[in-house]
């Protein structure tokens, strides 16, 4: 939830939970639930924005979450979440001008990802090459002073 106090933006998260399933009505009995359960559902009449991804599960006309939402809500503005977007126009730009590029860049990223995902030494040896990488790149990170 992103919200404003005293001026100052914040977010905050309300929850980490699992809806029955990902279909509309579940996940907003899951919202409606943990709004509930936190009482927050009194200040509900301030609820002014919803971003999620595009798909009909949240955007859909009949009964995404977003018009579940609007029906109870109705000055509730609903968006298609920006970052969502973002990856959609590049992965649609790079398939249209790459498409075999493309189609090798997926697998290579998603071989990467389960080849790290299940080896804590994979992980290990990944982290300690970043963390050198850094410094010889200058690059600041976090747990680093700059290099220069």
């Amino acid at each position: 939830v992103r919200f404003t106090r005293h001026g100052k933006m914040e977010d905050k998260f309300l929850v980490i939970g699992e809806p029955e399933s990902t279909c509309s009505s579940d996940l907003f009995q899951f919202i409606e639930k943990t709004l509930g359960e936190l009482k927050i559902a009194e200040i509900m009449n301030k609820f002014v924005g919803f971003a999620s991804d595009g798909a009909s599960n949240m955007t859909g006309i009949r009964t995404g979450v977003t018009t579940r939402l609007r029906e109870k809500y109705p000055n509730i503005v609903t968006v298609h979440c920006l970052g969502h977007r973002l990856e959609l126009a590049f992965k649609d730009a790079i398939k249209t001008a790459f498409p075999t590029m493309y189609d090798k860049l997926v697998t290579l990223l998603v071989g990467l990802y389960y080849f790290y995902k299940r080896s804590s030494k994979q992980k290990k040896s990944l982290k300690k090459t970043f963390e050198v990488k850094c410094y010889s790149l200058n690059v600041k990170h976090k747990n680093s002073t700059m290099v220069n």
